[in-house]
């Protein structure tokens, strides 16, 4: 019975050692289990560490260079800002010294502008002169050479009294091939007496005519053509319109009547160069011409 008992005590506590083992084992596949488990959150946490620092570092890293790169912009705009400013100091003492440059020259521009407006208030008192001179000349030879349009059946000697009242519409210049055309538009078929005044002026003088427009009295100065007119001078005289033409010379001229215009055509004079076909540009501030042979379409000057 007491071997008995020691078998069963001997298998008690080889059983007691077996799970004693088997125990320690799994305490030990728990630990290792434990270990790697510590180990593994350790690494991610590692890993996490390593990528907040990094993100840190590179948000640090963006911050420093968008600042950097305000810096650099506000620098430059700065400069920008002075070079714009000395910039147009630079220019303003430009355009002062060019208005400085300029001004004796606008004064002396000046002094010629008044110079030539004397001497064209010169040239027409001299013109007036003349032609008062030609008027007593003619007076004292007589009665002056009257030249009548053609045809008018009833023409007097002079125009008769009461004649229709017209209105001026236009008086133009054309050069033409041959001859230089001055015409003049009224509102009715022109009742009028052409008249030489000495020998470098036509006299034009249309009975009952008005002048609408102040402007229709201005000169024509056609001096810059090739031609024998310098001059057409349109003018009131009572009632009457008188157009006076000054010539460069005596040439011909022809006279007709076409509808509610009167051409005066006057030959091209010697050694003169006759324009292209076509009509030649108006002065400056003059109505230009239309096609050769047809007066200027009727517009204010």
């Amino acid at each position: 019975e007491a071997e008995k008992q020691a078998k069963e005590l001997a298998k008690a506590e080889e059983k007691a050692r077996r799970e004693a083992e088997e125990q320690a084992e799994e305490l030990a596949k728990a630990e290792e289990k434990a270990r790697r488990e510590a180990e593994k959150q350790a690494k991610a946490q590692a890993k996490a560490d390593e990528k907040a620092r990094r993100e840190a570092e590179k948000a640090q890293v963006s911050a420093d260079d968008r600042s950097r790169r305000e810096a650099d912009a506000q620098a430059r705009a700065e400069a920008e800002a002075i070079a714009r400013a000395q910039a147009e100091a630079e220019e303003a003492a430009r355009a002062q010294a060019r208005a400085e440059a300029r001004a004796p020259e606008e004064r002396r521009a000046e002094e010629r502008r008044a110079e030539e407006r004397r001497a064209e208030e010169r040239r027409a008192e001299e013109r007036q002169a003349e032609e008062r001179q030609a008027e007593e000349r003619q007076a004292e030879r007589g009665r002056p050479e009257v030249a009548y349009a053609e045809p008018l059946p009833g023409r007097s000697e002079r125009l008769e009294a009461g004649a229709p009242s017209a209105q001026l519409r236009e008086v133009g210049f054309q050069n033409m091939p041959g001859v230089s055309r001055v015409f003049v538009r009224t509102s009715v078929t022109p009742r009028f007496v052409v008249q030489d005044l000495g020998e470098d002026t036509v006299r034009i003088e249309f009975e009952n005519t008005r002048v609408m427009r102040w402007n229709d009295t201005n000169h024509l100065d056609t001096s810059f053509f090739a031609s024998a007119v310098a001059m057409i001078t349109p003018s009131r005289r009572g009632t009457n319109l008188v157009v006076d033409i000054k010539l460069r010379q005596r040439v011909p001229y022809q006279q007709r009547i076409e509808g509610d215009m009167l051409a005066i055509d006057f030959e091209r004079p010697a050694g003169a160069e006759a324009p292209a076909p076509g009509v030649e540009p108006a002065a400056p501030g003059e109505p230009s011409d239309e096609a050769a042979g047809e007066p200027a379409a009727e517009e204010p000057r």
